[in-house]
This record gives structure tokens, C-alpha cells and sequence, in this order.
């Protein structure tokens, strides 16, 4: 996964007035972030998790899924 098109996303959640599209986004970064973890790229999923926060968006790993709730 390259880095220029994860900070793309993440600055579309950031800058995003339409609560759908940020929604959209967000569920994208929750995917990317967990093939990051299954291919054991810990470092940038950790980073997804944390910009997210920055943002008002915490993210949740449970058993079978990663949820999130916040702002959006």
C-alpha cells in the first residue's frame, strides 16, 4: 500500500462535510488497515488507528471484525 494514496484518504476523511462520503472512507482505512495486519505491516496499521483518533474516529478489533464509532 502506498503512503501518498493512505494520506489521500486520510485527508479526504479530514476534509469531508458529506457525512456519507466520510463514512465511505473511513470503512475503506478499517479494510486497508486489516490486510496491513494480516500481512503483518503492524507499524502502519498502528498509524491508520492513530490518525483516525487524531480525528475522532476510534476504531475497535474485536473477534470476527474491526468496528469504529465517532464523530462521523
Amino acid at each position: 500500500i502506498r503512503r501518498a494514496k493512505l494520506d489521500g484518504v486520510l485527508e479526504r476523511v479530514k476534509e469531508s462535510e458529506d457525512k456519507n462520503d466520510a463514512n465511505g472512507y473511513i470503512n475503506i482505512l478499517r479494510e486497508i488497515r486489516n490486510v496491513l495486519r494480516e500481512q503483518k505491516q503492524y507499524q502502519l496499521a498502528d498509524e491508520i488507528r492513530l490518525k483516525l483518533k487524531e480525528m475522532g474516529v476510534i476504531l475497535g478489533d474485536t473477534p470476527q471484525e474491526t468496528v469504529w464509532k465517532g464523530k462521523r
